[in-house]
């Protein structure tokens, strides 16, 4: 009840079973933890994530790459501009943000194949990107990361 026609009728996106739609749930269930406060399977599922991939922390996101992509860079063109790296114990600033940003033309260099939402991350951020071409990978047809000879050049 309640959902659309196209996804409960049948042939519908489900075929008519609506029952799925049961297991749609919110964030913030009791049990199922909040990507907000990940302190239940959530944030272990991060700790394990972050293990596997030799980083000191990981987050999920949700609805795509783009926001992910959004907030990386952000916080990577803020990190530069404040000369800051990691916010202090408790989330708190340090002391007057404004008066410690540096001025505004930071520099980012992303590989020429970077997700479209990078160039809005860009605009966003004010930053100025340096593209910069991945090494190709004919055997494979793809591109791989970019390397730091290729970045020197």
């Amino acid at each position: 009840r309640g959902f659309p026609s196209l996804l409960t009728r049948t042939g519908g996106i489900f075929g008519g079973n609506a029952d799925i739609l049961r297991y749609d749930l919110p964030e913030d269930v009791e049990d199922l933890d909040s990507l907000r406060d990940p302190s239940g399977p959530i944030g272990e599922a991060q700790r394990l994530a972050a293990e596997l991939f030799g980083a000191r922390e990981t987050w999920f996101l949700c609805n795509g790459s783009s926001g992910g992509v959004l907030a990386s860079l952000l916080a990577c063109v803020k990190v530069h501009r404040t000369g800051r790296g990691s916010p202090p114990a408790g989330g708190g600033s340090e002391g007057g943000e404004e008066a410690s940003l540096r001025p505004a033309g930071s520099l980012v260099v992303l590989p020429r194949n970077s997700h479209v939402s990078s160039v809005n991350a860009l605009v966003l951020a004010g930053a100025t990107p340096r593209f910069v071409e991945p090494e190709w990978d004919a055997s494979l047809g793809v591109h791989h990361g970019l390397r730091a000879e290729d970045v020197a050049r």
